[in-house]
């Protein structure tokens, strides 16, 4: 049998790759790969919105010159951010033909139950011809100014309407003129950019690259060598190429759509914002966005609330009022919800050969798929209805590409009450708790006494214990005070188990109760059942007789008080069918039926108690009144 790091290793580059980068988009064999690996989400929870309901808002604010067309979209680190954007980008920047868009379109349709709003996305890119889909990075060292002009003069290239277009500014005559230096200005010139530690040559590049210096510096030259300065049309503003470049070639009649910036990274271009002169350019691009409502939209996503990420970056309060003052220019933030089943997929690898060596085997194959039943059963909403995974894809991402997380540690760690559970929806604090187990694991045996060596879901309970709701994990501990001494390491575990059905309000029934919490806590449903036998006999947890659950005492009962204060009770007065007739005529009142016929007195029930003494068929026949049906009722 191997041990487990035959079976998975951690991919710890899969961060990098798997947040990938929008330059992917100009790599046609990756770009292609990235977009099949793709999985929309269309469902979120509340204050939450999925990957579908951005694209529905960016495609709506194109629609609608009323809607925000500024949109930050906020995910943590290892929530397919970048992905989104790279598939956002193929959206808009392709062809309604092209074979991107039928992928696209075909991962809309899986994740879309409803006809009509698949057609939506399908008709909104068949009537507009390709969006010019510029694209920014906040890890670049560049000037914002800098980038964008680069972006936008790729993004014409990318489209044969507009692949010969040049930007109408400053550049071309500056080159112009510095190519037509000849005779003794030439050597002038390089003379005077020795101070700037460059010549003719390596200032024509700059400005290739659009460098923002290049241009002073071909002020101060012209000047010295003229004795006039130039006039260049000033520096290139990015509102004036944004409503330049919509104005000349989007819209009706037009060769594009629209005007698509998307600025990824955009915390770290946050953080980086007071370390250099900055101030005015996010302003610059986000006026420009705003001049063209309905015809361009701006997308930034980031880590964390850009907001936020500036108090904790900036250190002066004047670059912290300036910068506050830029970000107020995007009105409408969104939370993104992500699917962390895939985050996890994508950190651990499982080889394919050795994965299915291990699944044939006989002491395998059985655990996995019950494994895998108990948490379907358990998480039937999450996988069937919001995910619509079969069990294929569920094996595959999460029994499989989880591995070795058993597959209800994997549920519960992704489940949104457990999000929801201060650090534990952070996804480092997830990945972190991944990376421990498995490295912790990774020497062991893939089975040890019989059993599949998962990282069972017990194990969360000590890796978050900082972070579970008080009122349940109080529960949990004044159970496990109540443990005796000499309590195995099982009734620990099974308490644990309880404890993460609680939290998770896991809809276990009698029939899968024990099923589950033997698989949490690593047990035979047979050693579970006499385990929860000993603690539920020993008056640590409860066991409700009427709907055979186990449950954890409520904090201020006392059960061993509690069975004290009845048997005393019981001993001294013995229920007889007098007592019990008595009890039920003074306190119980009949429970009215509301009817649409007759009198509702004359239907009203008779609410009555009585111990399983009583509980018989005499019993029961003299407490029913008779009644007779008459032809008029």
């Amino acid at each position: 049998m191997p041990v487990i790091h035959n079976l998975v290793t951690i991919d710890e580059q899969a961060e990098f790759r798997n947040d990938v980068q929008l330059s992917d988009f100009e790599k046609e064999e990756t770009n292609f790969a990235l977009l099949r690996s793709y999985l929309f989400t269309a469902t979120a929870p509340q204050g939450q919105e999925s990957s579908i309901g951005l694209l529905r808002a960016v495609t709506e604010s194109f629609l609608n010159p009323r809607l925000d067309n500024r949109i930050t979209a906020i995910a943590n680190y290892g929530h397919g951010k970048s992905h989104l954007a790279l598939v956002l980008a193929n959206y808009f920047g392709k062809s309604f033909q092209s074979p991107e868009l039928k992928i696209i379109f075909n991962k809309i349709d899986q994740a879309l139950d409803n006809p009509a709003q698949r057609n939506r996305f399908r008709e909104f890119r068949e009537n507009r011809n390709e969006f010019l889909v510029i694209r920014l990075r906040g890890d670049k060292p560049q000037s914002l100014r800098e980038q964008f002009v680069l972006s936008l003069e790729q993004a014409l290239k990318e489209h044969t309407a507009t692949r010969n277009v040049e930007l109408p500014f400053w550049y071309q005559k500056a080159e112009q003129l510095l190519k037509g230096l000849n005779g003794d200005m030439l050597p002038k010139a390089n003379q005077f950019l020795e101070a700037y530690s460059m010549d003719v040559p390596l200032l024509i590049q700059d400005i290739q690259n659009r460098k923002d210096a290049a241009y002073d510096i071909c002020i101060k030259l012209f000047t010295e060598l003229h004795g006039v300065a130039p006039n260049f049309l000033g520096e290139v503003s990015m509102r004036e190429l944004i409503n330049w470049a919509s104005g000349h070639y989007c819209g009706d009649g037009k060769p594009l759509g629209g005007i698509f910036v998307l600025f990824d990274e955009f915390s770290l271009y946050i953080q980086r914002y007071g370390q250099r002169s900055a101030a005015g350019e996010l302003q610059d691009l986000l006026n420009g966005i705003e001049d063209q409502k309905g015809k361009a939209v701006f997308v930034a996503f980031a880590q964390h609330d850009p907001i936020q990420v500036a108090r904790n970056s900036i250190k002066t309060s004047q670059n912290l009022e300036t910068l506050e003052k830029e970000l107020n220019r995007i009105p409408r933030k969104v939370l993104m919800y992500s699917l962390m089943e895939s985050v996890i997929n994508a950190y651990l690898d499982q080889p394919e050969t050795a994965w299915e060596n291990f699944r044939s085997d006989h002491d395998v194959r059985g655990p996995l798929a019950r494994a895998s039943n108990i948490t379907m059963d358990l998480f039937a909403k999450r996988y069937e209805q919001v995910l619509r995974w079969d069990t294929e894809k569920y094996d595959d991402i999460v029994t499989k590409g989880c591995f070795p997380l058993h597959p209800l540690t994997t549920a519960l760690l992704c489940d949104l009450r457990m999000q929801g559970v201060g650090s534990a929806g952070n996804p480092r604090t997830v990945l972190g708790f991944v990376f421990e187990q498995v490295y912790q694991k990774r020497d062991e045996q893939a089975v040890e006494n019989g059993k599949i060596n998962w990282v069972l879901p017990t194990f969360l309970v000590d890796y978050f214990s900082d972070y579970l709701p008080g009122t349940s994990y109080l529960l949990y501990e004044t159970a496990h005070r109540n443990l005796a001494p000499d309590a195995p390491i099982e009734h620990e575990n099974l308490l644990k188990a309880l404890l993460l059905q609680d939290l998770a309000k896991l809809p276990v029934r009698r029939d899968t109760q024990m099923s589950y919490l033997a698989e949490a806590a690593g047990l035979k449903s047979s050693e579970a059942d006499g385990h929860l036998r000993k603690l539920s006999g020993d008056r640590v947890i409860r066991f409700d007789q009427a709907t055979k659950l186990y449950s954890f005492w409520p904090v201020a009962a006392n059960p061993h008080r509690m069975e004290e204060i009845v048997e005393e009770r019981m001993r001294k007065q013995k229920i007889t069918w007098d007592l019990l007739s008595k009890f039920n005529n003074t306190h119980l009142q009949p429970i009215p039926v509301d009817i649409p016929w007759g009198n509702s007195d004359d239907w009203e029930a008779d609410e009555k108690i009585l111990t399983l003494e009583f509980f018989t068929p005499q019993r029961l026949h003299e407490l029913i009144h008779p009644y007779q049906i008459t032809v008029t009722g």
